[in-house]
């Protein structure tokens, strides 16, 4: 695809302004490309954004294409470009909120676990 504009091929799917595709054998990619081609990205199969944009390729409703068409985007305004100290910070402080949100609930403490466990038991049982 190099730095031509890419032509669409069968196996692609268009997102915004952006061409998705797949290619690969034992490794399967997956290349995110703008259709102007001056800038692209490309995961491979072992790699965890993989998977969510394999997932997300799998699903064909405009939420999913929206959300899609926002990750490249945002993908590719913090990979082309220059940015100041400022956006980068921005950038980070961005990143540890989404953590703090995504941060797993407090475990259930040895106790609380076997009193769980004790009233699930009984309900079983007295069925």
């Amino acid at each position: 695809m190099g730095n031509k504009p890419s032509k669409l091929k069968k196996s692609d799917k268009r997102i915004g302004n952006f061409i998705v595709s797949r290619y690969g054998n034992e490794l399967q990619y997956i290349k995110i490309s703008a259709s102007a081609g001056h800038w692209s990205e490309t995961f491979r199969s072992d790699n965890q954004f993989y998977k969510l944009l394999d997932d997300l390729l799998k699903v064909t409703d405009e939420h999913s294409d929206k959300y899609l068409h926002s990750l490249i985007i945002t993908h590719m305004i913090v990979c082309n470009g220059l940015k100041d100290w400022k956006f980068m910070e921005d950038v980070f402080e961005a990143h540890k909120s989404m953590m703090e949100r995504l941060k797993p609930i407090d475990e259930v403490s040895e106790e609380e676990n076997k009193k769980i466990i004790n009233e699930e038991k009984e309900k079983h049982e007295s069925k």
